[in-house]
């Protein structure tokens, strides 16, 4: 078994436990989101949250180019917007950091 996955693998390893994740300017996609404490976003050095954020893990290959901030998009069927995109590791997928838009 290799230690590493391949960009291909990533939607095989999502389509099982992800929900769907729609960007405008890219297919529809498999993410896992999470609802991630003040204090676990601020060991990644990413500040100015308070209390819960919402995360979507997807695959970068996915996303559009560029990806801007404010960006809309619907996460499990809930309207969010976009407010930072960070790569993780080798870069083969990104971190999606969402807020609720306002009402």
């Amino acid at each position: 078994m290799p230690n590493f996955y391949q960009d291909a693998d990533i939607p095989f390893l999502l389509c099982e436990t992800g929900v769907w994740i729609e960007i405008p300017g890219a297919p529809r996609m498999k993410g896992i989101v999470d609802y991630a404490s003040k204090e676990y976003l601020q060991t990644l050095q990413i500040a100015g949250i308070r209390g819960t954020a919402i995360t979507a893990v997807v695959q970068t290959s996915a996303l559009p180019s560029p990806l801007a901030n404010k960006t809309p998009l619907i996460v499990d069927g809930q309207p969010m917007i976009l407010r930072d995109a960070q790569q993780e590791g080798d870069g083969a997928i990104t971190v999606l950091l969402c807020e609720r838009p306002p009402p």
